[in-house]
């Protein structure tokens, strides 16, 4: 990426304020951030990319799993919602929010049919993002995991949505249907 947009006539230090590139440790110039990752990007309310989330590809690389933009002038990641520029007109038509927790589960929701998923990015729930889907529905049902990590965050984000006025719902897949999708999905 960084080549190709060196190419482009892109500077080192923009392609790096962009956040798409690292600085390099111990010597001069950079590499790109999303390197050996499958890359999504992430679009504000209105559809323009703001940013990038990217998925380690080889399970056996010991990087993080998801690697997101970092804080940029384009991207603020406590101001987006993954999905939203797609899920904005079928949020309103169904008047109802499902959020997800990643935008893998986004994507496998939009693909069966449920268009009004929608997911934070790489962040907690934050009162920025819920007056967002506000503008398009006041109730929001929660889908996330059934682990530790989706349980803390449901319940924080309960509290939260509550707090900012809307109408809320959790969204339990029954044990069994969890256990036949991670047999689809191995």
């Amino acid at each position: 990426l960084l080549k190709f947009l060196k190419k482009k006539g892109f500077a080192e230090r923009e392609i790096f304020s962009a956040g798409l590139t690292v600085e390099r440790q111990g010597k001069a110039g950079y590499y790109d951030r999303f390197r050996k990752r499958l890359m999504f990007p992430i679009e504000n309310a209105y559809g323009d990319v703001v940013g990038f989330t990217a998925r380690l590809l080889d399970p056996n690389d010991q990087g993080g799993k998801y690697v997101n933009t970092p804080q940029t002038l384009l991207y603020d990641k406590s101001g987006v919602i993954y999905g939203l520029s797609k899920a904005k007109k079928f949020m309103k038509d169904a008047d109802l929010a499902v959020l997800v927790e990643g935008n893998m589960d986004v994507i496998a929701s939009h693909e069966v049919g449920m268009k009004n998923a929608v997911a934070v990015s790489g962040t907690a729930l934050t009162s920025g993002q819920l007056r967002l889907i506000a503008r398009f529905t006041k109730n929001i049902a929660f889908a996330f995991d059934a682990d530790p990590a989706g349980v803390g965050a449901c319940e924080r984000s309960i509290d939260l949505a509550l707090a900012e006025g809307m109408n809320v719902r959790i969204v339990r897949v029954p044990d069994e249907r969890i256990d036949a999708l991670s047999k689809i999905f191995k």
